[in-house]
């Protein structure tokens, strides 16, 4: 078993990956809103309990598309223990960090896929380098607040790097399964883990000020819903393109929090939210080198 998946494609984008783009980017707007509003959660909980209400109420979801096929579970554990260190690592580095430095530093993951794919001896089309160094300096652009560096970067860089091995493992794995099956088992296998880390912890927790609205908006739109759709995006669109259009979420992570904290960006904020957005582009209009198996219509 090779351990990132790819095959060759003749032709530039189709619709098929011009779909799987807009999946993507759907998704990453999204997480896009999770940064101010987790930050403002673990006011009042801390991460275990906080993660453990999102991800079950998010397995819930999908539990009538559980399959009991051995394969489908294999993958689902290993997807779902990296997806749980990703939340995990994001959340608890943002009890330190700010939410806007934590988008920022989780945005590392696009130079992380191809670094981790290139280690691998996969070719990495050099627009792809190009346009994920764009998005990585743009976010820093756009992100950067002065603050000195706290343990919480240290925590949420650690996220990006479990990020970017879940984004490359995902594109080998999500040609083998319909999106909502392996969608269903990630999501028991993460509820299970936060579970168990909320057992280990035994944390402190106040149900009368517990953030259940944003819990639910957590669990629904930003979990069940952005592990589907990226699920189902990156069965048409590669890890290392996906990781690109991942950038602009500290994009939409500033737009959310103007319209929730009344906060503008300045004028390095624009810049580089202009040059994410143009690295985001060119990735996608750039004929692709490498892709994986296109998604099947009977197929979600």
């Amino acid at each position: 078993m090779t351990l990132f998946r790819s095959g060759a494609v003749a032709n530039g984008p189709d619709a098929t990956q011009w779909a799987g783009a807009a999946i993507l980017l759907l998704a990453t707007a999204l997480w896009g809103t999770t940064f101010a509003l987790g930050k403002d959660a673990l006011d009042h909980v801390s991460p275990a309990p906080m993660l453990t209400a999102r991800f079950v109420v998010a397995a819930i979801i999908f539990l009538p598309f559980l399959r009991l096929d051995p394969r489908l579970w294999i993958a689902g554990l290993e997807l779902g223990i990296l997806e749980w260190g990703g939340y995990a690592l994001q959340t608890i580095g943002l009890q330190y960090t700010t939410p806007g430095r934590s988008a920022f530093l989780t945005a590392m993951s696009v130079i992380f896929v191809p670094l981790f794919a290139a280690a691998t001896g996969r070719r990495i089309d050099r627009v792809i380098w190009g346009t994920a160094i764009a998005g990585f300096i743009g976010a820093g652009l756009l992100s950067y607040d002065g603050s000195p560096p706290n343990l919480g970067d240290a925590w949420t860089v650690l996220c990006a790097a479990c990020w970017g091995i879940y984004i490359l493992r995902l594109e080998h794995h999500s040609p083998n399964f319909t999106p909502r099956a392996l969608t269903a088992v990630q999501l028991v296998i993460v509820a299970a883990a936060c579970a168990v880390w909320m057992g280990i912890e035994r944390p402190t927790t106040d149900f009368s000020s517990f953030p259940w609205l944003t819990i639910l908006y957590l669990a629904i739109a930003a979990t069940a819903l952005t592990t589907w759709l990226q699920t189902l995006g990156q069965r048409r669109v590669s890890a290392p393109r996906s990781a690109v259009i991942f950038t602009v979420e500290p994009v939409f992570a500033t737009a959310f929090v103007f319209l929730w904290h009344g906060e503008l960006p300045g004028s390095r904020g624009w810049i580089g939210s202009g040059l994410i957005v143009a690295a985001a582009l060119v990735c996608a209009l750039r004929k692709p080198s490498a892709r994986i198996d296109p998604l099947r219509a009977d197929q979600m």
